[in-house]
């Protein structure tokens, strides 16, 4: 038997799009084994945004809901957490089960709710937004300090600090994402058109991208895969 198993998820993690199709294209490959750090390759080319390798993953039969090893987190998690909504949409469209649990009880049901630009991926099948109460006890948001007041005090608007949670904020009490120990979050609106102005269908096909792995991702961000939420 040949050992691919490191090799393929490193291949996922550093955009070897080439690599990764000569090793799915080998009977012996298991798709879905960690590497020395605990990744999945699924989420390995996730947590980079190296969506060309996730499909060809997907397209070649790979486990979407193989968790990481010590925490227990599927690619959606990672997905929903970044705020890749083009991913997101692979994902549960191959299938992604959205109510899994991580070693926290946090699902990506729950790092999706805050989002107003993924959470109606999810929203499309049937699922509710945790309640803001539920995702503070698990550390998914917190609240911050007293908002600003803009203006005289007379006649002044009173805004939301930065990064505050819509959905979840009124003025005078504000919530964020606690970002802490997460991979870094993408750029959610240039992955996935407005699904609020019709742009996707979040129960449709995922328009896929003629883009090779190579060109993305690495220089954007610097995840790690073994620490987060450990």
């Amino acid at each position: 038997m040949i050992h691919t198993h490191a090799s393929l998820a490193s291949a996922c993690a550093t955009g070897q799009q080439s690599i990764v199709e000569f090793l799915v294209s080998l009977e012996e490959t298991d798709l879905d084994a960690l590497d020395a750090d605990g990744t999945s390759p699924l989420c390995a080319a996730v947590t980079w945004d190296f969506d060309p390798i996730v499909r060809l993953l997907v397209d070649a039969g790979c486990d979407v809901n193989v968790r990481n090893g010590g925490t227990q987190t599927t690619a959606l998690h990672v997905a929903a957490i970044q705020e890749n909504g083009r991913i997101a949409h692979r994902l549960l469209q191959a299938g992604a089960d959205p109510t899994l649990e991580d070693v926290f009880g946090r699902s990506s049901c729950d790092f999706a709710s805050p989002s107003a630009s993924v959470w109606p991926l999810f929203a499309a099948r049937g699922l509710v937004r945790t309640p803001k109460d539920e995702l503070i006890r698990k550390g998914v948001i917190r609240k911050v300090a007293q908002v600003e007041a803009e203006g005289s005090s007379g006649g002044g608007t009173v805004r939301l600090p930065s990064g505050a949670v819509p959905f979840y904020s009124r003025p005078g009490s504000a919530y964020v994402v606690a970002d802490a120990d997460r991979p870094p979050r993408t750029s959610s609106t240039a992955q996935l058109p407005s699904l609020s102005e019709g742009g996707v269908d979040p129960l449709g096909e995922v328009d896929d991208e003629p883009e090779d792995a190579s060109s993305r991702g690495r220089t954007a961000r610097q995840p790690t895969f073994s620490s987060w939420g450990s």
